[in-house]
């Protein structure tokens, strides 16, 4: 029988020769723990894939049915990032009804989306009852991308924060969060705005495509959207980041 001590000498001869490689502090060591990828379902309050025909609306799947109905015309369907995206003409919109999970303390939303044309349109809006506010708004302009809430309906008006504008007939994926103190706009991925600020929800429905300022259409967008996401919290980065790498 070979003895321990045998046995160990000979180890120590053959790595000592770089036939054999030995760690012990690699033996010690626990193994390498993958970090598990975001959950992309917490807090999702509503998903909008924009599949499906035009006249099914903008359908829910998170599962909570805050489906959107067609408003002035349905919206058309074209190449999405993921499958098909809804088309919109400057006469099309979705309208969801409100609803509590639609009034959270904190919240994201993010979106694709490719503009087309217009001088200051509306993608997504979150409109007030009362006056020309919005609980949340984003806004597309030539020269800037506002995302803006209000905490004053029918008063003192939005209080907008502004980013850079996003590139004509290019797919930009942006988000909007707030955590019920700070908000944050990104464009791909990117923080490009960040401010305190506040906001206040009543009962007006939710829009895409378009705004209602005193029950009033208007701003209406011309383009794509795609991907649509609203969620009762504010995602992380690591969260945006994987929703932004989705395909």
């Amino acid at each position: 029988m070979v003895s321990r001590a045998v046995c160990l000498a000979w180890l120590a001869a053959v790595a000592a020769c770089g036939r054999i490689g030995i760690d012990p502090v690699a033996i010690d060591a626990p193994p390498d723990v993958d970090t598990p990828p975001p959950d992309l379902t917490l807090g999702l309050v509503a998903h909008y894939a924009m599949e499906g025909a035009p006249l099914d609306g903008a359908r829910d799947s998170s599962g909570n049915q805050l489906d959107g109905t067609c408003g002035g015309t349905c919206p058309g369907r074209g190449p999405g990032q993921i499958g098909l995206a809804a088309t919109f003409d400057n006469t099309a919109y979705y309208v969801v009804n409100d609803d509590a999970l639609l009034r959270p303390s904190a919240f994201t939303v993010a979106l694709w989306l490719r503009r087309r044309s217009g001088p200051g349109v509306t993608p997504v809006v979150k409109p007030q009852v009362v006056g020309t506010g919005a609980s949340w708004e984003l806004v597309t302009f030539a020269g800037r991308t506002n995302f803006c809430t209000d905490i004053d309906p029918g008063a003192q008006g939005e209080r907008c924060t502004n980013g850079p504008p996003l590139v004509l007939g290019a797919w930009s994926y942006v988000a909007m969060t707030w955590d019920g103190v700070t908000k944050r706009l990104l464009i791909d991925g990117v923080e490009v705005a960040k401010e305190v600020s506040g906001t206040v929800f009543d009962t007006s429905a939710m829009m895409i495509g378009a705004d209602r300022q005193d029950g009033v259409i208007g701003e209406p967008y011309s383009g794509d959207i795609d991907e649509l996401r609203i969620y009762d919290r504010a995602l992380d980065d690591a969260t945006l980041a994987a929703l932004f790498t989705l395909r």
